[in-house]
């Protein structure tokens, strides 16, 4: 006769499919997040390789490879530290480490962050001033000039980063220390490290989060309006071109044109990307007013993926990029074909 099982025998078989269900959630969040960040580092890697190749066989480099390169190698560095929680997974020894240096990697990611949406700026920026035509004084002599002020903005980029890290840094820290990165804490090593939000009201929540927030907002704000910027310049100048193009009775689409509308799909593309990005961002900071949030596993596979999806959007837009990338697909089809 099967065993009768008794209500602490039922309370015990509960709990243990609990535990595993939790385990395999837990497992789930872990491994997208982590075949994420790594297939964005070889992607990044790639976009790398190809610029410091040809930059090795010409021994210079562009303005606009230039951009390139430096913001894919802070990508580079941003899915490693991505990698970050995983690494705790597998070994539990760095996590009194890790909490050791919570102000350290928090910083870090902020500057990551920052750092990768100004050098986008910079790269659309660069797009308009070199294909949009205006006749412009001051458009013409940055035209004429990018070897110049393409180095200086990106320099200035990184001062700009790291100048807006550090107060955002502390006031995270001092309004409500959430650390910045979304798997790190909350999901490897559980501690409650930080303030405890439970006995506050709605209203004292939404104070303690307005500091943070609002500085949050603003500091990807410039950027991205840059980017908003870029693209109607571009479109003004491709509305000008055309209707020039149709009273000289000339050919519609010509090499002007097609390269208008490649850097607005661009520009386009990255604003959408941007957008996501920027509400995956402020859902996590909506943590503890809208709980749900926090189980929202879309959050992180797009604060994660951002890098990823940008290098793709990169590839995908550049000629250079792109037939190398094909280049590679058909040596690896044709090695795949000679082994079958």
């Amino acid at each position: 006769m099967d065993e009768i099982k008794t209500p602490d025998n039922l309370a015990a078989s509960l709990s243990t499919i609990n535990k595993t269900l939790l385990t395999a959630s837990f497992i789930l969040e872990l491994t997208f997040p982590f075949v994420e960040a790594l297939f964005g580092i070889i992607v990044n890697l790639f976009i790398v390789a190809v610029n410091v190749a040809g930059w090795a066989r010409s021994h210079r480099l562009n303005s606009c490879d230039l951009i390139i390169t430096c913001l894919n190698s802070e990508q580079v560095l941003m899915q490693v530290l991505n990698l970050v929680p995983f690494i705790l997974f597998c070994c539990p020894a760095c996590e009194k480490w890790t909490n050791q240096r919570a102000h350290v990697l928090t910083f870090l990611e902020l500057f990551l962050s920052h750092t990768s949406f100004w050098f986008v700026a910079c790269l659309h920026v660069f797009y308009c001033v070199r294909i949009a035509n205006f006749r412009q004084l001051p458009f013409q002599w940055l035209k004429a000039r990018t070897h110049c002020w393409v180095p200086r903005m990106l320099l200035g980029s990184l001062f700009t980063s790291f100048i807006i890290a550090f107060p955002a840094q502390w006031t995270f820290y001092t309004f409500h220390p959430i650390f910045t990165h979304p798997v790190l804490l909350q999901n490897v090593t559980g501690n409650e490290t930080f303030l405890s939000l439970e006995s506050m009201t709605g209203g004292q929540k939404v104070v303690q989060y307005a500091a943070p927030l609002t500085l949050l907002f603003f500091s990807y704000m410039l950027p991205f309006l840059m980017c908003c910027g870029a693209a109607a310049f571009l479109l003004i100048s491709l509305c000008r071109h055309t209707r020039q193009m149709t009273l000289n009775s000339s050919s519609f689409r010509g090499p002007s044109q097609e390269a208008h509308f490649k850097a607005i799909r661009s520009v386009a593309m990255f604003c959408v990307v941007f957008i996501l990005y920027f509400l995956a961002i402020i859902l996590y900071r909506l943590d503890a007013l809208l709980p749900l949030c926090n189980r929202i596993l879309l959050c992180p596979l797009i604060l994660m993926g951002f890098p990823t999806i940008h290098a793709l959007i990169l590839i995908f837009t550049n000629t250079k990029l792109r037939q190398a990338a094909a280049r590679i697909l058909l040596c690896g089809m044709c090695k795949g074909g000679r082994g079958a």
